[in-house]
């Protein structure tokens, strides 16, 4: 059916309109959330009700160029094209109830400054051994608008093995092409795929202006990982610990040993950015005894000064002399000196839906 319709109404409010728009090409037509450009016919189509929203230049031009000429435009009426309603963008429905994607939402990113940042670990990708090795992961993340579920797009991206990579919202909006929000959406959510073992998440915001932060992993799926030893003892891990590089956040690692006798833990470590091995500090707590250290502690056990860029570092625990398992509670407790407080970063989520014990190792999820 074709629609046909005067338009009345002022051009400025047409130049909002125009800032709305995310066009893809479909035949001759550039197609956005909701409005149609007719590239021959400088109109816009209204896909609610078919209406024409005329002005007399090419709409396909942008920036201060369009609207000075919006200033003179005329009126008239033409006919969109007969197929230009039924090729408007449709929300697209994606199903993650049986585990194909794991879902981070709600995510920020609002006037009053709060940021999601999502850290993708790599503690397995494709296996091979034994003893096992890792190899670079890529995560699949779609970007899907909120209340409409409409798909804005998808990227992806790679982490190195024994990696954990820090990335904002307006990161990854950047790299899959997003401009922002359209069509009366007010959020994001994050569609996350990787069929790798030893895949995960974690989801941190942050306030710049108040210097508040927080983890904010809402856990769909089981965290799990492969052991990096099948002889020795099924690890416990810890992602993204703030080395002395962010001094004005210091992290402080808890290392319970839940056990009847006194156990030496190994712990590893290794630059986040790269997943590359700094060294390993072996750490002896007592019997049902906790033991507290400042991660500028094992930085000083081996001799790293971190660089600019290593701001971040991995922690892998394994008991020795003899359990099968690693009797330890491990966590990451970052004092946020601004607010004088401490803040939880030790669990972090699974991206794949698989049972517990599926993989060699356990995480510290939730």
């Amino acid at each position: 059916m074709r629609h046909q319709q005067t338009l009345l109404g002022s051009c400025r409010h047409r130049v909002v309109l125009t800032s709305r728009l995310q066009a893809v090409t479909i035949n001759s037509c550039q197609i956005g959330p909701r409005y149609t450009l007719c590239a021959t016919l400088s109109a816009w189509c209204d896909s609610g009700s078919g209406a024409i929203r005329l002005v007399g230049v090419d709409m396909r031009q942008a920036g201060a160029a369009l609207i000075a000429a919006l200033i003179g435009c005329t009126v008239a009426s033409v006919t969109c094209p007969a197929n230009a309603r039924a090729a408007i963008e449709r929300p697209a429905s994606l199903d993650a109830s049986q585990g194909q994607y794991a879902v981070i939402a709600p995510i920020f990113a609002d006037a009053a400054g709060n940021v999601s940042y999502i850290r993708l670990l790599n503690q397995g990708g494709t296996l091979s051994g034994p003893p096992p090795t890792y190899s670079t992961t890529t995560y699949s993340i779609t970007i899907v608008g909120s209340p409409s579920g409409t798909v804005y797009g998808t990227t992806s991206i790679r982490t190195p093995a024994y990696a954990t990579l820090q990335y904002s919202i307006f990161d990854i909006l950047n790299l899959a092409g997003i401009a922002g929000l359209s069509g009366g959406d007010t959020g994001y959510a994050l569609f996350v795929q990787d069929a790798d073992p030893g895949t995960g998440f974690m989801h941190v915001i942050y306030n710049n202006a108040s210097g508040f932060f927080e983890n904010a992993s809402t856990c769909q799926n089981f965290p799990d990982v492969a052991t990096e030893d099948p002889s020795s003892s099924t690890p416990q891990y810890l992602f993204g610990v703030d080395t002395s590089v962010l001094s004005a956040y210091p992290s402080q690692i808890y290392i319970h040993n839940y056990d009847s006798v006194t156990v030496t833990f190994q712990v590893t470590v290794r630059d986040a950015l790269t997943g590359n091995l700094i060294g390993s500090v072996n750490i002896q707590p007592n019997q049902n005894s906790t033991t507290v250290l400042p991660f500028t502690y094992f930085e000083q056990q081996l001799g790293w000064v971190p660089a600019a860029n290593q701001d971040l570092a991995n922690l892998t625990f394994v008991a020795t002399g003899g359990p099968t398992t690693t009797p330890a509670l491990v966590s990451d407790f970052v004092v946020n000196q601004k607010l004088n407080t401490y803040v939880n970063l030790s669990a972090y989520c699974g991206v794949n839906n698989v049972a517990p014990g599926s993989y060699a190792g356990s995480g510290t999820g939730s």
